[in-house]
């Protein structure tokens, strides 16, 4: 890829085109079969329910594709193969004809397509397609079931105590805290009997697969929101954090978010769900918490520039190089949307945050952190621009990409941390080089 860090305006090179960047892309990417499987899930990766079939397609390894659908409004198409709308949902596709039929020079048969849904189903029902990978789902075994209902019992707790982010806690609800914190203890029991890592012993299981959106989310949430820990005085839920999720390479690779999206998100979900006074807007309480919560983001998003932040989770068994090309893959797959999105001065979610104005600038420098991406971080790519206020709005643009909750939420957490990590160095390229 070209290097375009240029000191002189008169020298200017543009970072390579979209379609050069793609064409080093395939280049580069390992070659993958067809999948036969396509996975319908929400646009913005958050989802808890499509999660868990996410997470079951890693473990098993099985081949997928994905279609995003949005939450708020799912297309017509949609809703015509799944009629409430709701995501997560599984299409198998069959291959067209059998080698035998093409011997015998017959027609060969349409394909077969089937479609499932609701989350636990499909896992299940995976487990019965593909008997050759894990099986998950033993529900044959009184214990499993039993450890089912805790769990099910677990999360309603959960949502009443103040929901999957804990955004809507309000002052009071002490029997409801003692019921989510007894569940807690329940589940602690739980793994200690089987003596972890994992829920039901040392595999993982779908008893986990059916949790980690829940966990994942309370431990971080739990002490900024309800002062306390989920894992403080449990030591073997802190063994199924520590030495088996955070272990899982199909959940620490893939599936995962990163540290800046838990700590972000909560501030989102603050200012969406939590405690309003009498006349509708945000309490004292809620604000205080905003605050504190962004100033935290800030302050992570601040270690990026200061050095390669490591991740949460110690399962990698990708390397830095293939974590950089997925986060290009992504970013070039869905460029156009990423730019309408950091210039849209009309935003539904994350308000709070300065956009860009010009879609031009927005290009470039992505372009540039893409190319970037591509070299493995090799040399910042930093673009020239002809003026101050293109520049200025270009780093504004990669820092508006950089603090959103979406487009990194895309991509395993690695691979989000690397975006982060090389869109807030290419912004502060910018600023530097263009001073000049």
């Amino acid at each position: 890829m070209m290097n375009t860090n240029k000191t002189s305006k008169e020298n200017k090179v543009d970072p390579p085109t979209w379609e050069e960047l793609s064409d080093h892309l395939l280049k580069i990417s390992p070659p993958t079969p067809e999948p036969k499987i396509t996975l319908y899930r929400d646009n913005n990766g958050w989802c808890p329910f499509c999660e868990r079939v996410w997470l079951t397609l890693e473990i098993k390894g099985i081949l997928y594709k994905e279609s995003k659908v949005s939450l708020f409004n799912p297309p017509a198409w949609y809703k015509e193969m799944v009629p409430s709308g709701r995501v997560p949902a599984l299409m198998l596709h069959d291959e067209k004809g059998s080698l035998e039929e093409e011997k015998m020079n017959e027609a060969p048969t349409l394909p077969q397509r089937r479609l499932l849904w609701e989350s636990t189903e499909i896992c299940k029902e995976l487990d019965e397609l593909y008997p050759s990978t894990p099986k998950l789902v033993h529900d044959h075994l009184p214990e499993y079931n039993a450890a089912v209902v805790l769990l099910d019992d677990l999360q309603k707790a959960g949502r009443k105590y103040g929901g999957v982010n804990f955004s809507g806690i309000k002052e009071g609800e002490t029997q409801e805290k003692k019921t989510f914190l007894g569940k807690l203890d329940e589940l602690e029991a739980l793994i200690a009997k089987n003596k972890g890592p994992f829920i039901f012993g040392s595999d993982v299981s779908g008893l986990d697969v059916r949790m980690v959106p829940w966990l994942e989310r309370w431990r971080f949430f739990s002490p900024l929101r309800a002062n306390a820990s989920v894992t403080e005085g449990r030591p073997y839920l802190e063994k199924w954090y520590e030495e088996g999720i955070y272990k899982l390479a199909p959940y620490v690779n893939r599936v995962g978010g990163d540290q800046y999206s838990v700590a972000a998100s909560s501030s989102y979900f603050l200012r969406s769900f939590g405690e309003k006074g009498k006349d509708g807007k945000l309490s004292t309480k809620t604000k205080m918490a905003i605050k504190e919560n962004d100033e935290n983001s800030d302050r992570l998003l601040q270690e990026f520039l200061e050095k390669k932040t490591g991740s949460l989770y110690t399962g990698l068994n990708v390397s830095p190089k293939e974590f950089a090309r997925r986060a290009a893959a992504k970013i070039i797959s869905n460029h156009d949307n990423i730019i309408v999105d950091c210039t849209n001065l009309q935003p539904k979610t994350q308000p709070e945050l300065d956009r860009a104005k010009s879609t031009e600038s927005a290009d470039t420098a992505l372009r540039a952190v893409v190319s970037t991406l591509l070299n493995n971080e090799e040399e910042i790519v930093t673009p020239l621009f002809d003026t101050i206020e293109e520049s200025i709005d270009a780093a504004q643009a990669m820092k508006t990409i950089a603090q959103r909750l979406c487009v990194p939420r895309d991509m395993g957490a690695p691979s989000a941390t690397t975006l982060r990590r090389v869109l807030l160095k290419t912004a502060d390229g910018i600023e530097k080089l263009n001073a000049c």
